[in-house]
């Protein structure tokens, strides 16, 4: 019975980080790419659907030292990184917020 709980809990945490990452994701092309949001949250998860299907092809990665993908060389599997300089910052938090309850 713990161990179910621990389990759902393991489960639950990984989907509110996955959500979590979907939503800045999307944020980050709705703010710096002017996609629309439906299209942004599906982009990214169509990136991830890719990642998924191709994370035992090292074609598609460069591995780190466990042999997991450390870094995507196709740009099917490419997500936007926060802009480095700070630009857009608050922005993109603020529309990762609100578009986090559309998939949620």
């Amino acid at each position: 019975m713990a161990a179910d709980y621990l389990t759902e809990q393991m489960e639950e945490q990984y989907r509110e980080s996955l959500n979590d990452f979907i939503a800045e994701k999307a944020a980050i092309l709705i703010v710096t790419m002017h996609y629309t949001r439906e299209a942004a949250i599906r982009h990214v998860r169509n990136v991830l659907d890719f990642r998924d299907a191709h994370s035992n092809d090292f074609a598609y990665f460069v591995p780190d030292e466990n042999g997991l993908p450390d870094q995507w060389l196709v740009v099917e599997a490419m997500l936007p990184d926060m802009p480095s300089n700070g630009q857009h910052y608050s922005q993109i938090k603020a529309v990762a917020q609100e578009i986090r309850h559309l998939f949620a």
